[in-house]
């Protein structure tokens, strides 16, 4: 009888861990499993198979659980044996496993994030008070106002669509939460309608970010937003709720929402 090659499984360390057994993993994370042809296959890693277990690839892993019905408490960011067996094909989900896998799939067929993206576009033309100011009501409702608002914005929307508090303030916690497959969030490249996309205008750090509305080209060249605290003339600090349209040029990375 063969040892799973994941007896001592793949965790999050600091340094990384490294090697082919990572690479091995984040290829059968990258949809190379027994899961490819069925109806919702296990697709969560994107990266490059780089062999280094990072929080891009540990993230892969809790999302892979999410979707094979792993039950809340152990959706972890280790990748060990029985996450190996299921995707190489060697083991069957348990009846909970099932169970749970069917409801995720049911309800992310009719996600909050259109709901929250119906609602950005009701906002359109909303202007902080007075101008110039970063007050508004999204931040009042946040209980941080008269700040930088365009994460609260994102925020107010997904709150009030799922009758639950979902916040952030902060665009770089938004992006660090995402690739570790935190609050609903991962990273994709393949948007759509209600996804996140944020925006680095060329600094350190991530500065904005705004709900994808739909491709405005064959070719994926631009796309349609709604977003906070932006306008024609600042991206970024522009104090109105607006759709823009964006290119694929600017320094983005899209968000799946899966709440």
């Amino acid at each position: 009888m063969s040892t799973n090659p994941y007896e001592k499984p793949l965790a999050l360390t600091s340094p990384h861990m490294r090697g082919q057994k990572v690479k091995n993993a984040q290829w059968l994370l990258a949809g190379h499993n027994a899961w490819s042809e069925k109806a919702n296959p296990v697709h969560t890693y994107y990266g490059r198979i780089d062999g280094e277990y990072g929080p891009a690839t540990a993230g892969a892993t809790k999302r892979a659980k999410y979707w094979l019905g792993y039950p809340g408490g152990e959706l972890d960011l280790k990748f060990g044996p029985l996450l190996y067996n299921l995707l190489h094909g060697d083991s069957q989900l348990s009846e909970l496993y099932a169970k749970n896998r069917a409801a995720r799939i049911k309800n992310s067929e009719k996600p909050t994030k259109l709901a929250a993206l119906d609602l950005a576009r009701k906002e359109i033309g909303t202007n902080e008070v007075p101008n110039g100011s970063n007050c508004q009501k999204y931040g009042q409702w946040y209980g941080m106002n008269c700040v930088p608002w365009c994460a609260i914005f994102v925020s107010w929307c997904i709150s009030h669509a799922r009758n639950k508090d979902w916040k952030y303030s902060y665009v770089p916690t938004i992006m660090s939460d995402a690739t570790r497959g935190l609050n609903g969030m991962s990273d994709t490249f393949s948007p759509q309608p209600g996804d996140l996309v944020c925006y680095n205008w060329g600094g350190k750090e991530w500065d904005h970010v705004e709900f994808f509305d739909r491709w405005l080209s064959d070719r994926q060249t631009s796309f349609a937003t709604v977003g906070g605290n932006t306008s024609d003339g600042s991206f970024t600090n522009g104090g109105s709720v607006m759709s823009r349209t964006r290119s694929v040029t600017l320094t983005h990375q899209f968000t799946r929402l899966t709440i």
